[in-house]
């Protein structure tokens, strides 16, 4: 059966590829529209107890070795020094730890309005297209690529905001105390 001219049958929905400069820009863009607005308190707040986490991460170590050093040196109360600063490494592991789940609690909120935000726009452009579109395309094929899209979202945010982002400020970090601590060229070195 011959398809009249410029209306090929769609076996499959094509994808565009873009660059991840331009993913992020888009994810940014989406988080940043009006109805979105009222969740921008919690991304800062995401963001800021990501911070403080990785900050309580670099000062762990540095707290357990003045611990060490207090012991070593001796004198009165070394005993005591030592299990001061013993518990303060064990309280600041704990909040390393603990403070990127607390921020999940109030963080997945945003994603899934973020989600529920695209999602829609995306659904009502598909029922917003020709008859002859929706007569040629596979629908189930549509809906998994509009479901793939949501969650994309949702991995990219986490992975962006929370993992890339932190590490480098934990790198910088780290990289400020070896500074402070040793020596400035021990810190580049590192």
């Amino acid at each position: 059966m011959a398809t009249p001219a410029g209306t090929e049958p769609f076996e499959e929905v094509a994808s565009t590829q873009g660059s991840l400069g331009r993913a992020i820009a888009r994810l940014f863009a989406l988080l940043w529209r009006s109805e979105l607005a009222r969740w921008r308190p919690y991304l800062v707040a995401a963001l800021l107890v990501t911070v403080v986490a990785k900050g309580f991460a670099v000062v762990a170590p540095v707290l357990l070795g003045d611990g060490i050093n207090a012991v070593t040196s001796g004198g009165e109360g070394a005993a005591t020094g030592f299990m001061g600063f013993l518990l303060a490494y064990a309280l600041a592991r704990f909040l390393a730890g603990a403070l990127p789940e607390s921020r999940d609690a109030f963080f997945s909120q945003v994603t899934q309005d973020a989600n529920r935000v695209l999602a829609v726009e995306t659904f009502a452009h598909a029922q917003g297209l020709s008859l002859q579109f929706h007569l040629t395309r596979r629908a189930g094929a549509l809906n998994r690529i509009i479901e793939r899209g949501a969650g994309a979202i949702e991995y990219l945010l986490r992975f962006l905001c929370f993992n890339i982002a932190p590490t480098l400020v934990e790198l910088m970090l780290a990289a400020w105390v070896l500074g402070l601590r040793y020596d400035p060229y021990f810190a580049l070195a590192a």
